[in-house]
Parts: structure tokens; C-alpha cells; sequence
């Protein structure tokens, strides 16, 4: 199996989950490859029922497995309640702010990320 196939499984098992996710398999930042979540949307009837976050625990797992830096920016133009809900529920899974001693010149348009 190589990215894309693990990706495509996701995305099969999540079928009415929109998530819009890209991974750049020639860009590195500290010889590690990039893995970017640019949208997760559950519908209104399916959350609330841990299906977000076994979708992040697939994500982050493939994140791991190929050495990727994962970055994202909580958005809550889409459905969310909050930003500071999402921040909370990214920290879950390891996600840091990209902020203070954390801070990532390199990772400039992410607000978080989650390092390999």
C-alpha cells in the first residue's frame, strides 16, 4: 500500500464525510513530506458519535506511517461551532499551535500541525 491507497480507504470508509485532504510527496520541510487537511465535515446527523474523531485517528495514523508533517487550520465557516472547540479537539491528537516557542517560519499559512 502506498499513501494514496490508505487515503482512498479513508475516504471509502467515510463516504458521506467530506474531507478534502492533500499530501505533497515532492515538497519537505525537515526531509519530511507534507500532509495537509484542508476540510473535514461530518454531517449534522452523524455527529456526535466519535465518528471525527476515528476519522483524525486514521489521518493521523497515515501522517505517522509516512513521515509526514500534518498541518491544518481550524475553520468553523463550515459547520463547526468554534474555533477554540476545534483547537481543542485537534490537541487531542498531538496537533500544537503554530505559535510562540512552537512557532514554524516554515509552515506560515497553518495554524496548527502535528510533527512525525
Amino acid at each position: 500500500m502506498n499513501f494514496y491507497d490508505d487515503m482512498l480507504k479513508v475516504k471509502r470508509k467515510y463516504a458521506d464525510v467530506r474531507l478534502d485532504i492533500h499530501f505533497d510527496e515532492f515538497e519537505y520541510i525537515e526531509g519530511k513530506k507534507l500532509m495537509v487537511l484542508d476540510a473535514i465535515v461530518v454531517p449534522k446527523v452523524m455527529r456526535h458519535c466519535g465518528m471525527g474523531t476515528n476519522i483524525m485517528q486514521e489521518l493521523v495514523r497515515i501522517a505517522k506511517k509516512y513521515h509526514c508533517i500534518f498541518m491544518l487550520s481550524p475553520d468553523d465557516s463550515l459547520g463547526a461551532t468554534s474555533k477554540a472547540r476545534l483547537r481543542r479537539f485537534y490537541k487531542r491528537f498531538g496537533f500544537v499551535d503554530n505559535k510562540g516557542k512552537r512557532k514554524s517560519y516554515q509552515l506560515p499559512l497553518y495554524s496548527m500541525y502535528l510533527m512525525p
